[in-house]
This record gives C-alpha cells, structure tokens and sequence, in this order.
C-alpha cells in the first residue's frame, strides 16, 4: 500500500505550531488511536465515542494541547534519540527517523515512524519506540 506525505517534518510541526499538527491528526487515525479502536484502552474518558467527537470537531482543546507536555510523553520523545541509538547497537543494523507524517494509501490510517531498519534485500521494517510508565 502507498504511502503519501500529508506533513513534510511532524516533529518541526509538533512542536512549532501544536494546535496545526493537533488538527492534521484529526483527519485520520494514529497509532495513539489503536487502543481505542480495538477497546482495550484502560481510561475511563478515553471511549469510541469521545474519540470520534473529537475527530470531527474544528477546535481543539486545552487537554488535547496538554497530552503532549506531560512528562511522561516528552520523556517518551526526549528517550527516542537514545532507544534508537540503542536498537542499533545491540542489532548492527542502522535507523533512521523519517520526519514525514505520512497515510496509508486511501485509509483514514495515519503514520508517523519512530524509525525505520533497511535490511539488505531493501525490505524496510518500522521500528517503534516505548516509554513505559504507570500510565502506560
């Protein structure tokens, strides 16, 4: 399936201009989206249908602007550099960040990489980044 940029650098974006970036994430479903998709996200307010309402609405919220500077988050984001540079030490295998957003193909299905491994053979294989946490 094809992938087409729908933002040339998201990290520029998130962090430059967040109320933009919030609303380009609108326009599709992310990765932070799955756990509500498959109903297995464990927060209470985080449901279907609160998703859905906020994906059709045109304002964002003071929450949603927030989520992104709790600490546990900007650890995430902050650790990613280092995990990567881990992930290629202990697997001799190179990664790099790709600074597009991008969709898949025709799908409501957003994408924005940690890191992507090129093998050999020119097969390209995700590599995701986690900080756990007691939220997660």
């Amino acid at each position: 399936m094809e992938l087409k940029a729908i933002v040339d650098d998201a990290s520029y974006l998130a962090k430059h201009d967040p109320e933009t970036f919030a609303l380009i994430r609108r326009a599709g479903f992310g990765a932070s989206d799955s756990s509500i998709l498959l109903g297995v996200n464990p927060f209470p307010d985080n449901t279907l249908t609160n998703l859905i309402m906020e994906k059709q609405s045109n304002t964002v919220s003071a929450r949603e602007l927030a989520i992104g500077q709790m600490v546990n988050v900007r650890k995430g984001t902050d650790l990613e550099p280092i995990i990567m540079e881990k992930f290629e030490d202990q697997f001799s295998r190179g990664v790099y960040k790709p600074k597009a957003m991008f969709r898949i193909g025709d799908t409501p299905l957003t994408v924005n990489y940690d890191g992507i491994m090129e093998l050999n053979n020119d097969m390209k294989i995700p590599v995701e980044c986690k900080f756990l946490s007691v939220y997660g």
